[in-house]
């Protein structure tokens, strides 16, 4: 499975102080894995940076406001770039470049997934556009995407993961993608019952034997979600092994028709407090 070990990791980064943790960690994950990892400043296009105005119904931009805002973004760039490299020379990562892009920050990242392992996100509630962005990359790349909470929040990697199965192919995508995680790690499974029957048309067992195969111990957590939510119940299991990484599948068929594990995906998106691996 020496395929499945993720060599190129990209990032997001638009220079603000509190997203360095999202950097901090894909350089552990470099080292962890001897991976290069690519930091990208991205800048929406001059068209929709701000509104125009439109003498006789045609835009029209100034001159003067185009000079200052391509001065700002240059500026704004090499700020980044600056905190990129003191970052990357302070932790003394040698495999790591920065490039800059402009347009539209989903599209380019869906696009720029396919030709990477990993893509990580920061899961930022007071951006109105993550949301739109976590649903671009996930069925944009092809590719996993794993998305970490506020920076307060990301801790080092304890070797422990909760797989939430429910026999998906989106499901088994994101299981086979992290199995270089899952081969240094504890792992839990957990998959939901009803009255005490297989819901799902894998079982947790299903799995288990699968993983036994590479040389992977599971544990099987019992289903005690009675009447709770499906996220939280999630999240809930996952802090009562004390687990760093959650493994599930995202959205069982498209973006807009959610099933099975797909329902808990938008709640997952918004409110997990710890890193999520997911793979559409």
């Amino acid at each position: 499975m020496n395929n499945m070990i993720p060599k190129l990791i990209i990032v997001p980064f638009n220079g603000h102080d509190h997203k360095l943790s999202i950097i901090e960690y894909a350089f552990n994950l470099a080292i962890l894995y001897n991976a290069h990892t690519e930091i990208w400043y991205i800048t929406p296009g001059l068209q929709t940076a701000f509104i125009p105005y439109a003498p006789y119904g045609m835009p029209a931009y100034s001159e003067h406001t185009l000079a200052t805002l391509k001065k700002r973004q240059k500026n704004n760039m090499k700020m980044a770039e600056k905190k990129f490299q003191h970052l990357k020379k302070t932790m003394g990562i040698e495999k790591a470049t920065f490039h800059t892009a402009s347009g539209n920050e989903s599209h380019l990242l869906a696009i720029r997934g396919r030709v990477a392992d990993l893509t990580l996100l920061y899961r930022d509630k007071k951006n109105p556009d993550f949301m739109s962005q976590a649903h671009d990359v996930l069925f944009g790349s092809g590719h996993p995407v794993l998305f970490l909470p506020p920076e307060n929040k990301i801790k080092k990697f304890n070797g422990k993961i909760l797989i939430a199965w429910n026999g998906s192919v989106e499901a088994t995508h994101s299981v086979a993608f992290s199995l270089p995680w899952l081969l240094q790690g504890k792992v839990s499974i957990l998959a939901k019952q009803d009255n005490g029957e297989q819901k799902y048309p894998l079982s947790a067992k299903d799995l288990a034997h699968y993983l036994e195969h590479h040389n992977i111990e599971t544990n099987i957590l019992p289903d005690t979600s009675k009447q709770e939510d499906l996220a939280t119940f999630i999240l809930s299991s996952a802090k009562k092994i004390d687990a760093e990484i959650i493994v599930m599948g995202a959205y069982g068929h498209s973006r807009f028709r959610e099933n099975i594990f797909g329902g808990v995906t938008r709640s997952m998106l918004e409110s997990a407090d710890m890193p999520v691996f997911m793979m559409h």
